[in-house]
């Protein structure tokens, strides 16, 4: 017999977790698909889905442990034919429980735990690898208040799976503190906060949307009066709720900043960065309790350094955290980017400067910026565009050019050599394909279009083919233009028509297309996903077709169109995709068809 796969079986009865198995040669169900399992109207049923009964199970011999728990109900075992997928099949159902158990959920897979609450709602957490690591503090109602309650230290040996830990768990081990006794009745929430262990957010039941802060002694340290409060290493941030203002505070309630400013994020080592009223921000020493340096347009931390930088008025600033100049001087534009690197601009040009302010390259590039996929930067200067690696390595040779950016799969890159020729380097500068075509483009699931010179060796009458990553020729060199490949098809133009083709040449659709345009993604209702579509044109008119398909989506009929947007123009009229054309269904809801008029003619593109 072979057990059903719990994780795909999306609801069943109160949302238990059960072992499911198939019985005898019922019909293997598909585990890989997701099942709607319900219960059969039978008189073979000898218990219901949802009901109640014999509040302890065990588990049977055919099945020795749940080792995916959903939710656990109070399920003895019984065999009743469900319907699974609308198809009936005998199972045979187990679960495992204790009496005082109300629900178990699944481990959570960032903290590796589980979550048990018993019939009184008191809510425990239990490591799944180690049954013995018990959280210490937990909730429990008492008249339908939450208060805050204490275990005591759990003596669990190791359990081998999560099912053994539940068995040998004692609920019962809870005790309540004298200390909270008192708010026993007033709280309507009470929550842990992230980063502040031995404090609690809570609520009182007539302004349930405001919160405090209380301590685990029971001490009230943060009136209920915000709309968010959350932790730092120091204290707490809170946002009043009517005019959203900032505060903070410390650990043990006092005010540090009263909540009268427009943001306040906390940024480590005692500095919190203050966004004023006025739209300036300004550097807070949590630790002196003082501002630090004047008030400035922007403010932004270097992490893992003592660096801050300031702009104001189109000029950068590079400071201490402590707000002292850290290097003299201004600079027309500062970026951070990895390695403790930056990016820095001195009177128009640009380079890139280490953590001891040393140029890895020249300040001589009228752009310099990072593709931070594959851990480059790009070079743009008058005479050349060039890649680097983070350390100023250049990866393009001296009087190389790069072109377009680096290849999605593997970083490649497009570079052309000082006769004009277009070859493929790796990412490391290492050369994959020699210089030797008029023109390239970018490599797409292994397959680079790429054009050889005409009859005078230029440009001017050049084909394209398409080769892949070790040179050879896929698709011969006899098309005009040649796009990327996507999903093994590519759009190719021969005797001045568009059509779509596969790799191996095969037609998709026909050459009858005048222009297309580049293809723009749009989410599709009915697929649930992102479709690729473009603007078209044949015979002098407008339509849209699929950029994966070559199907035609909107009718060759309209006077004009524009790619970016997908707007086809008819007389005077601009229509937009999809509601323009009748194809957005109710996601359109009322909204008109037409969303301007313009005069008739055809726009620039």
């Amino acid at each position: 017999m072979q057990p059903l796969s719990t994780t795909t079986i999306k609801r069943l009865a109160l949302g238990a977790a059960l072992t499911i198995t198939a019985v005898g040669s019922a019909a293997q169900a598909d585990a890989d698909k997701n099942l709607e399992v319900s219960a059969a109207s039978s008189a073979a049923c000898e218990a219901r889905l949802g009901d109640l009964v014999a509040p302890e199970a065990v588990v049977t011999d055919h099945s020795s442990s749940i080792t995916d728990p959903f939710w656990i109900g109070s399920f003895a075992p019984f065999r009743c034919p469900l319907l699974i997928d609308g198809v009936e099949r005998p199972v045979q159902i187990s679960a495992a429980t204790r009496p005082d158990i109300k629900r178990l959920s699944a481990p959570d897979e960032d903290i590796g735990a589980i979550t048990v609450l018993d019939k009184r709602d008191t809510q425990i957490i239990v490591a799944a690898d180690d049954p013995t690591k018990v959280r210490a503090r937990h909730l429990r109602k008492i008249n339908g208040i939450p208060v805050l309650f204490e275990a005591s230290p759990s003596t669990l040996p190791a359990a081998h799976s999560v099912l053994d830990a539940m068995k040998r768990f004692d609920l019962g081990s809870l005790k309540i503190e004298r200390s909270w006794k008192k708010h026993a009745g007033q709280f309507s929430r009470l929550d842990s906060i992230d980063g502040a262990p031995g404090f609690y957010r809570f609520s009182r039941a007539n302004e349930p949307f405001r919160y405090g802060v209380v301590s685990d002694a029971g001490k009230i340290l943060i009136a209920p009066e915000f709309e968010l409060i959350t932790a730092t290493a120091r204290g707490f941030i809170v946002r009043t709720k009517n005019d959203s203002q900032w505060g903070l505070y410390a650990l043990d309630g006092e005010v540090i900043l009263p909540a009268e400013y427009r943001t306040i994020s906390d940024q480590g080592e005692d500095r919190a960065l203050i966004y004023h009223l006025d739209g300036n921000e300004q550097v807070y020493d949590v630790n002196s309790r003082s501002f630090l340096g004047g008030k400035h347009e922007s403010i932004d931390f270097v992490d893992g350094r003592d660096l801050v930088i300031v702009h104001d008025e189109g000029e950068y600033r590079l400071m201490t955290r402590d707000m002292i100049p850290a290097i003299e001087g201004a600079f027309s534009r500062v970026m951070k980017v990895r390695d403790n690197r930056l990016i820095v601009g001195i009177d128009g040009k640009e380079g890139l400067i280490d953590e001891n302010w040393e140029y890895l390259i020249p300040a001589e590039f009228n752009r310099l910026w990072p593709h931070s996929k594959h851990g480059l930067l790009y070079g743009r200067r008058d005479d050349a565009q060039m890649y680097f690696d983070y350390d100023g390595r250049a990866l393009t040779p001296p009087g190389w050019s790069a072109h377009y950016a680096p290849s999605d799969e593997k970083g490649y890159l497009t570079v052309s050599d000082p006769s004009g020729r277009f070859g493929i380097l790796k990412k490391d500068g290492n050369v994959l394909i020699e210089p030797k075509f008029s023109q390239a483009f970018q490599f797409r699931e292994g397959y680079l279009p790429a054009a050889i010179p005409g009859a005078d060796g230029t440009q001017n009458g050049q084909r394209f083919g398409l080769v892949d990553e070790s040179g050879t020729v896929v698709i011969p060199f006899e098309y005009e233009v040649l796009q990327l490949v996507f999903d093994g098809r590519l759009w190719a133009k021969r005797d001045g028509k568009w059509g779509l083709i596969n790799t191996d040449q095969s037609i998709v659709t026909e050459f009858t297309i005048d222009e297309i345009s580049r293809h723009r993604k749009q989410y599709d209702r009915e697929t649930r996903s992102d479709i690729r579509l473009m603007v078209a044109q044949r015979d002098g008119h407008y339509g849209i077709v699929r950029h994966d398909t070559g199907a035609t989506v909107v009718p060759f009929e309209y006077d004009a169109g524009r790619a970016a947007t997908l707007e086809l123009r008819k007389g005077d009229e601009w229509l937009s995709y999809p509601c323009g054309f009748g194809l957005g269904g109710d996601q359109c809801g009322s909204r008109p068809g037409v969303i301007r008029t313009a005069p008739a003619r055809r726009p620039k593109d």
